[in-house]
């Protein structure tokens, strides 16, 4: 049950005995105050009785009227008085008619009495004895209802006790009845409230700990209410604790995933995704972090800058996936000679750099460098190619060559690029004069952007001729510089740098769109120049735009594509097969002539030029120089001379500047020849001069 309807049952049981109470002390007052007043009726009774016999008396001895009068009515006042009174037993109904009895019977003898003396002013001894008869019966009447009286008075008032003894037990049980209820209601629910409430704090004590595995009793009361939301409460905790605990390890889980993915995403910022070597960005890090503990060792640190010797090559040949594998390979080497405190890196491409602390003697970076020149001997083989590797090394050292890592690394690039060029496959220590020489290369570069924009580059025309009747067949086109402030400068002075840096493929577009209109306009003029001759460059096929720039120079010119030759080194073909062979064939389709340069010294195989669509060899000048005396380049040149026959290819030789020499190459059967003995690289108006000078002694010799 409820406490509320315990509580309501308590007040309503409580408020019925209040009400009994209350009507037992209303009832026993109305009940004394009914016998206070019936007890003045039974005084007054009594005096009234007391008065009739004092009248009876008086009238005994005066016979006075006025006595009569006043005892009669006395008398009647008596019968009104009985009535009035609240008889409630036997015993008082009894007296009472005992004494309305008598009060009649005294009302009659009092009534004879009267009579008896009225009849006779003098009563006879007889008559007086009757007389004095019935006064005595009156008198033992009266006698009789006062004694009735006085027992019906303490009738009452013996009554009048126990009723008030029985309405003060009657009250004082409600009295303890109440008091009982309430303190037996009282520890009822005090005993209820205190373990209900104590179940409750220990509840809530479990909870504050945490501890959400709480069932408190239920039940229908308040409390067992109270204890049911409790219940459920604990339970969404629990269940809310339950599902913070997954959240908490879903966010554990989450942040782990997150720190590895920073860690990830760290890593990746700061290695190189290929070799996962370090790259620029940590690199640099890691060579101030080892400058500054240099500093504080008071000792030398290393840095060396290598990179691959003409690497490209196989990336254009071969594509980026055996590229890729190469550059693997290459770290594994690399790392399998370094200390386990060297650090390794890769800048990207084919550039790596090394740090190497503490350096307790410049030796030991010599010996460093030459472990990893050594390591690339041994050739790489991938499925059917083989890679003969070399590298090139620069080197710089800290304090003597700076004090900071982005000097080092820029010092060591400069020293690399001097072991690139004296031949490559070496290192280098740096010295200040490199800085001096980069600081040109710098120059030079700037100039060459220029002289592009400004269209410095010119180009000069040697001829070539038949070698059995020294007829022109056509001329080479040959670039020259015409600088500003150094005047015309030979292409060994800018094209390495060109080539290096790219520029080639401006200056070839431009030297081949120049050679190509002034060969047009020549020939418009009435001047047969016969083939022009124009060198490309290994950068021009790399570019992937030279098919589409030659086509686009005849088209623009008119030059005839059978009146065009393109010359390509040995060198670069024999180093770039798949893609040199796929863009030769895309050139040989425009109807044009294909022509090997430098011819001898790229050690070419013969099944590989088979495969070639090649139509003329060209024999290198360093087997011309020295045919006078040379028994090894008469060898050489009478093979080559014997290839490009059984090829079918036309045999051009360079270089010539003697008789001697054209008369050799005569009669081994080369069909054509140019060089000094037939003229030197000429400018457009002498050249021009020079082929005119030809044709008028065709002419004459014609005549």
């Amino acid at each position: 049950m409820k406490f509320s309807n315990r509580l309501v049952l308590l007040a309503s049981f409580s408020l019925a005995l209040a009400l009994a109470i209350w009507w037992a002390m209303n009832w026993s007052e109305d009940k004394q105050r009914s016998h206070m007043q019936r007890a003045d009726t039974i005084i007054r009774i009594l005096l009234e009785i007391n008065a009739l016999h004092n009248y009876s008396v008086a009238y005994q001895d005066y016979r006075d009227r006025l006595t009569i009068d006043q005892w009669l009515d006395k008398q009647r006042q008596i019968e009104p008085l009985l009535h009035s009174l609240n008889t409630v037993d036997n015993t008082q109904k009894t007296l009472v008619r005992s004494i309305r009895s008598l009060n009649h019977s005294a009302f009659l003898i009092f009534k004879r009495l009267i009579a008896s003396n009225n009849n006779d002013s003098e009563l006879t001894n007889g008559q007086s004895s009757a007389n004095n008869e019935l006064f005595n019966r009156l008198k033992a009447a009266l006698q009789t209802m006062t004694e009735d009286g006085f027992r019906l008075s303490h009738y009452s008032q013996t009554k009048s006790r126990e009723l008030t003894d029985n309405s003060l037990l009657l009250i004082k049980l409600l009295l303890t009845a109440l008091a009982i209820t309430l303190t037996l209601s009282a520890i009822r629910l005090a005993m209820i409230f205190r373990r209900r409430i104590q179940e409750l704090n220990s509840g809530i004590e479990q909870v504050s700990n945490h501890d959400y595995d709480v069932e408190l009793q239920e039940g229908p009361d308040e409390l067992g209410l109270l204890a049911s939301h409790f219940n459920q409460m604990s339970a969404k905790l629990q269940a809310h604790v339950i599902k913070r605990d997954e959240l908490e390890q879903e966010v554990a889980r989450q942040t782990d995933t997150l720190e590895q993915q920073k860690e990830n995403l760290k890593h990746q910022a700061e290695h190189d995704a290929l070799t996962h070597l370090p790259n620029r960005v940590l690199f640099l890090e890691s060579l101030q972090n080892a400058i500054e503990r240099s500093k504080r060792a008071e000792t030398r640190v290393a840095m060396l800058f290598v990179d691959l010797d003409d690497f490209k090559q196989i990336n254009d040949t071969l594509g980026h996936q055996v590229g890729d594998w190469v550059l693997k390979e290459v770290t594994e080497r690399f790392k399998s000679v370094m200390r386990s405190n060297d650090l390794i890196a890769r800048l990207g491409g084919d550039e790596f750099t090394v740090i190497q602390e503490p350096l307790q003697d410049i030796n030991d970076a010599s010996i460093l460098a030459r472990k990893l020149l050594e390591s690339l001997i041994s050739p790489l083989n991938y499925e059917d190619h083989q890679f003969h590797l070399h590298a090139s090394i620069g080197i710089s050292l800290h304090p003597d060559n700076g004090g900071d890592a982005i000097t080092l690394m820029r010092n060591a690039d400069i020293a690399m690029y001097k072991a690139k060029d004296t031949g490559g496959g070496r290192f280098q220590f740096y010295s200040e004069a490199m800085t001096q020489e980069a600081r040109q290369r710098l120059e030079l570069e700037s100039d060459i952007r220029r002289g592009l924009e400004h269209h410095e580059f010119k180009v000069y025309y040697q001829g070539q001729y038949t070698l059995h009747s020294n007829q022109l067949t056509g001329a080479e086109a040959l670039v020259r510089w015409h600088h500003p402030h150094k005047g015309v400068l030979l292409p060994e002075a800018f094209i390495p740098l060109a080539e290096e840096t790219g520029l080639i493929v401006q200056i070839g577009q431009q030297v081949l769109l120049q050679a190509c209109q002034q060969a047009q306009l020549w020939r418009d003029q009435g001047l047969n120049l016969g083939t022009l001759a124009v060198n490309i460059s290994g950068k021009q096929i790399y570019s992937e735009s030279l098919v589409g720039s030659v086509d686009k120079a005849m088209a623009e010119t008119g030059w005839p594509a059978s009146k065009l030759e393109l010359e390509v080194k040995e060198s670069f073909i024999m180093g770039h097969s798949k893609q040199t062979l796929n863009v030769l064939k895309q050139l040989r389709a425009l109807n044009l002539t294909l022509s090997i340069d430098d011819f001898g010294t790229g050690y070419s195989s013969l099944a590989y030029l088979k495969k070639l669509p090649i139509n003329k060899l060209k024999i290198d000048q360093s087997f011309v120089h020295n045919i006078d005396h040379d028994l090894d380049d008469q060898a050489i040149i009478k093979a080559i001379i014997a290839l490009g026959k059984s090829l079918g290819l036309t045999v051009i030789a360079e270089g010539v500047e003697s008789p001697e020499q054209a008369l050799f190459l005569k009669q081994q059967g080369c069909t054509e020849a140019q060089g000094f003995l037939y003229g030197r690289p000429m400018d457009t108006e002498n050249f021009a001069t020079q082929m005119i000078s030809q044709l008028q002694t065709s002419q004459l010799k014609s005549l």
